[in-house]
C-alpha cells in the first residue's frame, strides 16, 4: 500500500469591505486611544494600557458597550496603513490580547460579541492585505 502524498492547500482569503465608524475610528479618537483615553457618547475616560476591560468608569452602560464593540479596531489598522506608525497596530494587538485574557465568554450581550468579532475581522482583513 502506498502512503497518500501530502498536499498543500492554499486558501485565498476574501477581502472584507472596510467600513470605518466615522466617529470611533476617526484620527482624533485614535490619538486619544494612544494616550489611554476612550471617548464615546459624549464622555471621555481613561482606560489605561493595558485596558481594565471589566471596569466601567461611566454611569452610562452604553459607553462601556461601545468600548467592547471595538469600533476603533479597523481605524487603528487603517491609521497604520496610512502613516506607517506602528503604534496604531501595536495598540490594536494589545487591546485584542488583553481583552481575550480578561473577559469571560458571554460578557455583556451576544450582539456586542457579534459587533466585536465583525470589527476584529475587518481589522485583521485590512492588516493581512497590507503590502
Amino acid at each position: 500500500m502506498k502512503a497518500a502524498a501530502a498536499q498543500t492547500v492554499r486558501l485565498t482569503l476574501p477581502v472584507i469591505p472596510l467600513r470605518l465608524d466615522t466617529e470611533l475610528a476617526a484620527r482624533p479618537m485614535l490619538e486619544g486611544l494612544l494616550a489611554g483615553l476612550f471617548a464615546a457618547n459624549g464622555e471621555t475616560h481613561a482606560i489605561g494600557d493595558p485596558v481594565d476591560w471589566l471596569t466601567h468608569p461611566s454611569g452610562y452602560i452604553e459607553w462601556h458597550i461601545v468600548l467592547h464593540k471595538f469600533y476603533h479596531a479597523p481605524g487603528l489598522v487603517q491609521a497604520f496603513a496610512e502613516t506607517g506608525d506602528a503604534r496604531y497596530v501595536a495598540l490594536f494587538e494589545r487591546h485584542v490580547r488583553s481583552w481575550i485574557a480578561a473577559v469571560e465568554p458571554g460578557f455583556i450581550a451576544a450582539d456586542v460579541t457579534g459587533r466585536r468579532i465583525q470589527n476584529w475581522v475587518m481589522a485583521l482583513s485590512l492588516y493581512t492585505a497590507l503590502p
